[in-house]
């Protein structure tokens, strides 16, 4: 998109971030993490933010020149050899880029913004795949896992909790009522606190691999959730097998691939592109 010879440049930016803010506000339409909130809090944050969103939606599209698309060929007729919309989740999904970056990328970036935004996603992806902010890095890998380790372990314990409520032999057995008061009575794991800071220049020393405490806990616990939910799986049958083992987890390495993957290569490609022929990005959801 372009902004019109007519807009108002100040009016522009100011519905720009009146998007971003409602729209940012509203974690049910972009939060991926495997927590899920309760729908009253969905609810509650749709009836605060939803008609701002959309009506500053509406008004900046009034603002707005966009491509000519053809809706059934999906592609735009003006510019056929570049795609009319490509999802911000590259970035916005994205684990290995800082929380705060990550939602602030759910935002419409006006033309003269566009570039300068595109490079510092850029050059954090670079700068991973460099292995700079290892220690930075290590703690947002430990916020993920330890969310994926809260989502598996509640799950697991939901569901050996629920087998109580069986009269069936199988769920009195010894081994069986040994195994669900290990995970009953076991740890449970809590979510860390999100690394919400976006590191600097003093960040990008290499600290050794395996030195940090937080890091060596979390893998242990997957280590040890991993082992509770097998031997749980051992001693029942077809439904009640979960199946939550170390495939769930990303490793280090795993994670820090996601600086490299195809979809985020693609969308830098896409977004050069959109930089190259002076448009920005539009917030459409």
């Amino acid at each position: 998109m372009r902004p019109k010879a007519s807009a108002e440049l100040e009016r522009l930016l100011a519905l720009v971030e009146m998007q971003a803010k409602s729209f940012q506000a509203m974690p049910y339409f972009w939060c991926t993490d495997p927590i899920g909130t309760p729908e009253a809090f969905h609810q509650e944050t749709r009836g605060l933010h939803e008609q701002d969103y959309l009506g500053t939606s509406r008004q900046l599209r009034e603002c707005l020149e966009f491509p000519e698309c053809d809706d059934d060929a999906g592609e735009c007729t003006d510019f056929p050899d570049l795609a009319f919309a490509f999802r911000v989740g590259a970035i916005s999904g994205n684990p290995v880029f800082p929380p705060i970056i990550r939602m602030n990328a759910l935002r419409t970036f006006v033309p003269d913004a566009l570039p300068e935004q595109v490079n510092a996603w850029k050059q954090w992806c670079e700068q991973v795949a460099g292995g700079l902010h290892v220690d930075y890095l290590r703690r947002l890998w430990a916020y993920e896992t330890s969310m994926s380790l809260n989502h598996f372990g509640t799950e697991l314990r939901r569901v050996a909790s629920l087998s109580r409520q069986e009269t069936a032999n199988w769920a009195s057995r010894p081994e069986l009522t040994a195994v669900r008061d290990d995970i009953l009575e076991g740890p449970v794991w809590e979510v860390l606190p999100a690394p919400v800071f976006i590191p600097n220049a003093e960040s990008t020393v290499q600290p050794m691999v395996g030195s940090d405490e937080m890091f060596d806990s979390i893998w242990q616990a997957v280590r040890d959730l991993v082992q509770l939910t097998r031997e749980w799986d051992r001693q029942v049958k077809g439904r009640w097998k979960l199946r939550y083992y170390e495939d769930y987890y990303e490793t280090f390495e795993q994670f820090l691939a996601h600086a490299k993957t195809d979809w985020i290569s693609e969308f830098f490609a896409w977004a050069d592109r959109c930089c190259s022929e002076q448009m920005g990005l539009f917030l459409d959801y």
